[in-house]
C-alpha cells in the first residue's frame, strides 16, 4: 500500500463500451444517411410552410396540390425517420422501449394525413363541422403521443446530450400540437428537434468509427 499522502489516488477508470447489438445493427454510413434524411425533413418543412402561406395569400388551388403532395411525402419520411430513432435510441441505450409512442405516432400521423387529403377542406376548416372536428382531435393526439415519446426518451440511461435536446424539444412541440390553439408554432420545436436528431446520428457514426 503506497503510504504517501501526497500520492495521486488511484481510481480505477470504468468506460462504457459500445453495445454489440449497436456494432451489429449499424454502420456509420448507414447513421450519416439518416443524418442526411433528416436534413432533407426540415428542408421539406420549410418548403411546406412556404407552400401554405402561398396557398393562403395567392392561387391557392396551384399551391395547395404541391403541399398536399409534398405533406404525404413528408409523413411517409418522418414515419421512417421515426422507426430508425427506435432503433438507434434501443440498441445503443438502455431503457423504457420506444415502440408504444413511435408506433401511435405513426398511425396518427398516416391517419390525420390521409384524412386531410379526402376529407378536411378550407370550407370544413371554417365551418368547425365534424370533419374539423376529426381532424384536429387527430391533430391532438398526435401531439400526445409526441410528448410521451419525449418523455420515453429522457428515461434512456447515458443519453447523447443531442438525444436528450431533442427529447425536450418534443415535450414542448407535442405539447404545443396537443393544445391544437398553438399546432402553427409547434412546427418550430419539432423541427429543431429532427436538427438535433441528425447531431446524435453524426455522433453515434463518430462513436462507431472510433470503436
Amino acid at each position: 500500500m503506497d503510504a504517501n499522502p501526497y500520492a495521486t489516488p488511484r481510481v480505477e477508470l470504468v468506460e462504457q463500451g459500445i453495445p454489440d447489438a449497436f456494432r451489429r445493427r449499424w454502420t456509420p454510413a448507414q447513421l450519416r444517411i439518416l443524418a442526411w434524411l433528416c436534413l432533407a425533413s426540415i428542408a421539406g418543412g420549410v418548403v411546406l410552410m412556404v407552400l401554405s402561406l402561398l396557398e393562403a395569400f395567392g392561387d391557392g388551388a396551384a399551391f395547395g396540390v404541391y403541399a398536399d403532395w409534398l405533406g404525404l411525402l413528408l409523413s411517409l419520411l418522418g414515419a421512417y425517420l421515426l422507426l430508425r430513432l427506435k432503433h438507434l435510441v434501443e440498441s445503443r441505450f438502455r431503457g423504457p422501449s420506444l415502440a408504444w409512442p413511435v408506433w401511435l405516432s405513426i398511425l396518427l400521423t398516416l391517419l390525420g394525413e390521409g384524412w386531410s387529403l379526402l376529407a378536411v377542406t378550407d370550407d370544413a376548416l371554417q365551418g368547425w363541422n365534424w370533419q374539423a372536428l376529426v381532424y384536429f382531435a387527430l391533430l391532438a393526439l398526435i401531439g400526445a403521443t409526441t410528448l410521451w415519446l419525449g418523455l420515453r426518451l429522457l428515461k434512456q440511461e447515458n443519453l447523447y446530450p443531442s438525444l436528450r435536446i431533442m427529447a425536450w424539444l418534443d415535450i414542448a412541440g407535442g405539447a404545443m400540437l396537443a393544445s391544437v390553439l398553438l399546432l402553427v408554432l409547434a412546427v418550430l420545436p419539432l423541427l429543431a428537434a429532427t436538427l438535433a436528431m441528425a447531431l446524435a446520428c453524426w455522433r453515434a457514426a463518430r462513436e462507431l468509427e472510433r470503436g
